[in-house]
């Protein structure tokens, strides 16, 4: 590595440096930032490897070329942290991909990819940069960047992440604004599915159709209008969608919050045979469904979830499964998933990633609280308002205060369910239920499982 680095600072001279074409210089950036791993912390080079790639986004002309040489990059860009983390890169990587994005503000490939990947932020500040960046695509959308035969497609994407927008809108708004963004989103979104099945595309899936509909079903599942969700999730099926990767994970979260328990299960099954449904989703799937309906065999699909994946939700499913485990009468094996997991956590990093927005953090935490090594009173404390949560740090991170609160209580739950006095158990199980059902949002895994889990207690 460090022969690699004395290579790249050859380049930097004037004598090698002044010879480079554009796309030999987007090359040594994007290895720059290689060379100094994934972390949420900024690289010591960040300077030189971004005066590299905006080296080469500006030489990059308005040419159809040029600028598909710089969205293909661009998109490589953004990738980067997408196998890692499930929210937005880190702060300081957004903040260098929009100076990018202004280098290139007539390419809809790169403002479309910003937009979009900004409305799926829980930060007020990002998701209303999501319009500009989207409004920008669409003004250009006839230029040389797109070829003629792709502007309605691509126009089309555009819509719907115009309507990922006024939903994630709707969760920063106050009760009548989050309603007048919650009817934008879904009358554009029925605009945008009447249009797709009049032109007979409803079903392709180089077009929105499948993510259509989905965006639909969450929006009822946010507001808690699960008969309104099914009756979109049946319209999905009359037009052909029944097997869309997009609308697996929404048609099992629908099934499971509603007691369709048995249906749940096939889907979950049903999705490991899938072709098109991404491989690690389907292992989260069979792995949750198998936990929270306590299948016999359930720690099989969850061990092999936890050891051929690096999905996101890997933290979930070792508390799922040790409530699994715990209530089967195996704390000791159930304790030893999370302290495999609690070797490779530092708490002492826990500020700076926060400052850069790391999901991670949460998960860490919720382990660290399982363990003992979070303590209960500082792990519920930045939950005891919206202003302790503001100050905690953890606002940062792409989850609102709503959401980490549901969270939080449906894992305890699990918690309490199987530690403590075992006379008061059931009790605790069923406060932090309650909890779970008042804060919570529907389109939330766990919203749901509170939804499946209070229903077998008997008390709905």
């Amino acid at each position: 590595m460090a022969t690699m680095s004395a290579s790249f600072d050859l380049f930097k001279t004037p004598r090698f440096g002044g010879q480079l074409e554009p796309n030999h210089k987007y090359a040594l950036g994007y290895w720059t930032f290689e060379l100094s791993g994934r972390s949420f912390d900024p690289p010591a080079d960040l300077a030189a490897a971004e005066n590299w790639l905006a080296s080469a986004f500006r030489e990059w002309k308005e040419t159809e070329q040029d600028e598909a040489s710089a969205g293909e990059a661009f998109q490589e860009l953004l990738s980067r942290y997408e196998s890692r983390y499930d929210k937005l890169p880190p702060r300081w990587y957004m903040d260098m991909l929009q100076r990018l994005g202004e280098l290139h503000p007539k390419n809809p490939y790169i403002t479309y990819v910003l937009g979009i990947t900004l409305s799926d932020g829980s930060d007020e500040a990002d998701v209303k940069k999501a319009l500009f960046w989207l409004e920008r695509a669409r003004e250009h959308i006839d230029g040389s960047a797109v070829s003629e035969a792709d502007r309605p497609r691509l126009s089309a994407w555009i819509e719907w992440a115009v309507t990922k927008y006024y939903s994630a809108k709707a969760r920063f708004s106050s009760e009548k604004a989050r309603q007048e963004a919650s009817q934008e989103a879904r009358s554009r979104l029925k605009a945008l599915i009447e249009n797709l099945r009049n032109t007979g595309l409803i079903r392709d899936k180089d077009w929105p159709g499948g993510q259509a509909y989905a965006t639909l079903i969450e929006i009822h599942q946010f507001r808690k209008e699960f008969e309104e969700a099914a009756k979109v999730l049946g319209d999905s099926r009359d037009d052909g969608l029944t097997e869309s990767p997009d609308l697996v994970a929404n048609r099992f979260t629908l099934l499971l919050g509603v007691g369709r328990t048995d249906e749940a299960l096939r889907l979950a099954d049903r999705a490991l045979k899938m072709p098109d449904f991404e491989r690690e989703g389907a292992l989260f799937l069979a792995a949750l469904s198998q936990l929270v309906t306590d299948q016999r065999e359930a720690e099989q699909p969850a061990r092999e979830f936890l050891l051929t994946t690096k999905h996101q939700y890997r933290d979930y499913i070792r508390l799922m499964l040790y409530w699994y485990l715990a209530r089967q009468g195996k704390p000791d094996q159930a304790k030893a998933y999370l302290d495999e997991r609690w070797r490779g956590v530092n708490p002492a990093s826990w500020p700076a990633r926060l400052a850069q927005g790391d999901t991670q953090v949460w998960r860490e935490r919720l382990i660290g609280y399982y363990r003992g090594s979070v303590p209960r009173d500082e792990f519920f404390a930045p939950l005891r308002s919206r202003e302790a949560f503001e100050a905690s740090g953890l606002n940062r991170i792409g989850m609102e205060y709503d959401d980490i609160y549901c969270e939080a209580y449906f894992y305890d739950a699990l918690l309490q369910a199987v530690t403590g006095d075992p006379a008061t158990r059931s009790a605790r199980f069923a406060k932090s239920i309650q909890d779970v059902l008042e804060k919570g949002r529907g389109d939330y895994f766990e919203y749901t499982m509170a939804l499946y889990l209070r229903s077998l207690a008997g008390s709905r």
